[in-house]
């Protein structure tokens, strides 16, 4: 036995490992953007967008809409700018939703309901087909999509892109029925197990006087894409738009397009505001004002119709259960502002019909619920509010809902703590550069021009952006370590991977220091060779 044997030096012993890249834990779908983003760098637009459909059924809508937290957790961020993600997501939906799909075969005898047509609903109905179930989706609206069809305006989310990738998920089987808007006692009788996603679309109300006078904001974008109804908007009428997230905002650039001048009156300031930061950033360039630190009081109505609004000015207090800190009003800093129209949008709730008027603990699984079959619930009803956090909750309740059927126990994704963080990149081994940002189609004009704003990247940027991914916790075969080695011991197997020669490393470490993804770690036990 040579005398150079790792066991021999008695330190610490170099292994290849793959860990976990923020992206990827920071999905609430569970998508693995780390390899659909190194197939796109690869050109291989297939099967990366396979990789998303996995778990996502939605790239297209997500890869425009979604607030991107893998984005927001790239550990590029530290080096330059953090990788476009959700355009390389874009990209790939779009390139393939005229792909050719079957529908996937009926294996059991059990059927099962889901009441809601959203994202969860989709995506719950669309893994219980893929499992072997006939799934039929109940929707109250004329249109399936949830609040992706109903809440989301044109300008974000082009119906028609929409309307391929649900009609993707029908071609795999999974019936849609429209304009039923039903209880489970309804329909309990023709199912073996319902699911109950029916979104949040019930304004909150705002419980100040005369609040009649006022109109609820997501009753408000239904109204206008469902039924064109444009709330009697005309040019130059001024609207206040009350709440900060990303209702309020899409309402407030949706009236620019009708011709109002709209003002959202949010009672915290901007760092605390929900909506996406990067809507907030556009509905600012487009001309909406945004007044922080107010909150209304009182609803007035004057002879000409026009309406004072009484506005109270607030303080920031303690930090509340979300962690933002808590508005205080300023007692005798009322004033009214006068106004067109006011339109609410301070949060939304589900319509609790579904469960026959009852008051029912809604959460993410099977619930407590008096019924002859069992319920379960996913979507806004169990938490979240994004697309992409209703796809996540709609497989999750298909995995349960699959287990409960199968007599199994539920399978947990095993959450790896192994996370690759900013400290754990060598950043010396990466060039800067910048994203390739999406571009923004220049409007003269807004009114009533609800074309797409944000456009997609072409093939050629979307292969160049994949190409500056960190590869975080996944090597990437640049060579450092096999280069770096001062013993020679890492070499290149017959399946063309690193591999490192134990029976003469000397544990050095030196491979370990100068891996640019942290892709090696080191064990403190011996190891062998293969």
């Amino acid at each position: 036995m040579s005398i150079n044997k790792a066991v021999d030096w008695g330190g610490v012993t170099p292994v290849y490992v793959t860990k976990q890249a923020p992206c990827m834990t920071n999905c609430p779908a569970g998508t693995d953007v780390r390899l659909f983003v190194k197939l796109s760098s690869e050109k291989k637009f297939g099967d990366a967008y396979k990789t998303i459909y996995q778990s996502n059924p939605f790239p297209s809508t997500c890869g425009r809409v979604c607030p991107h937290f893998c984005q927001q957790n790239c550990n590029r961020t530290e080096l330059d700018e953090s990788l476009n993600i959700g355009a390389i997501e874009r990209f790939l939906g779009d390139y393939c939703l005229k792909n050719t799909i079957k529908p996937h075969e009926i294996k059991f005898s059990e059927k099962i309901a889901v009441i809601g047509s959203g994202p969860a609903g989709l995506t719950a109905a669309l893994r219980l087909r893929e499992g072997g179930y006939r799934t039929t989706v109940y929707e109250a609206f004329s249109r399936a999509g949830g609040m992706m069809r109903v809440g989301i305006p044109g300008f974000r989310l082009p119906q028609d892109i929409l309307d391929e990738e649900i009609n993707m998920i029908v071609k795999q089987g999974v019936e849609i029925v429209l304009n039923r808007k039903v209880s489970i006692k309804e329909i309990e009788k023709g199912y073996s197990v319902i699911i109950v996603a029916t979104g949040s679309h019930i304004g909150i109300r705002m419980n100040i006087p005369n609040e009649n006078l006022a109109l609820e904001g997501i009753k408000f974008l239904h109204d206008f894409k469902i039924n064109n109804n444009r709330q009697n908007i005309n040019k130059g009428d001024r609207v206040a738009v009350i709440g900060g997230g990303n209702t309020a905002i899409d309402v407030a650039r949706s009236i620019l397009r009708l011709g109002g001048e709209p003002t959202i009156y949010y009672r915290r300031t901007r760092s605390e505001m929900p909506a996406i930061p990067h809507e907030i950033e556009e509905a600012r360039v487009e001309g909406v004002k945004i007044k922080y630190l107010a909150a209304p009081v009182n609803i007035e109505k004057d002879e000409s119709g026009s309406l004072d609004v009484w506005m109270i000015k607030m303080k920031l207090g303690k930090p509340d259960e979300t962690g933002r800190r808590r508005p205080v009003p300023i007692k005798g800093s009322e004033k009214p502002i006068k106004v067109d129209k006011i339109i609410t949008a301070i949060g939304q709730k589900y319509d609790d019909f579904v469960f026959s008027g009852k008051e029912v603990r809604a959460r993410q699984g099977k619930i407590d619920v008096s019924n002859s079959v069992p319920v379960f619930c996913c979507g806004d009803m169990a938490g979240g509010g994004t697309v992409t956090e209703g796809v996540g909750s709609g497989n999750e309740v298909a995995r349960e809902v699959l287990a409960f059927l199968s007599g199994k126990p539920i399978i947990k994704k095993n959450k790896n703590e192994d996370i690759v963080s900013p400290e754990d990149i060598n950043y010396v081994y990466y060039l800067q550069t910048y994203s390739n940002r999406n571009p923004i189609k220049k409007i003269a004009d807004l009114y009533n021009d609800f074309s797409e704003v944000v456009q997609g990247l072409s093939e050629e940027k979307v292969v160049d952006e994949a190409r500056r991914c960190l590869h975080c916790g996944d090597c990437y075969k640049c060579g450092n370590c096999f280069s770096r080695c001062p013993e020679a011991t890492i070499y290149v197997d017959e399946e063309k991977c690193l591999r490192i020669d134990y029976d003469h490393c000397k544990s050095c470490a030196i491979c370990f220091q100068e891996c640019p993804c942290s892709a090696i770690k080191l064990k403190l036990d011996d190891v062998v060779n293969e």
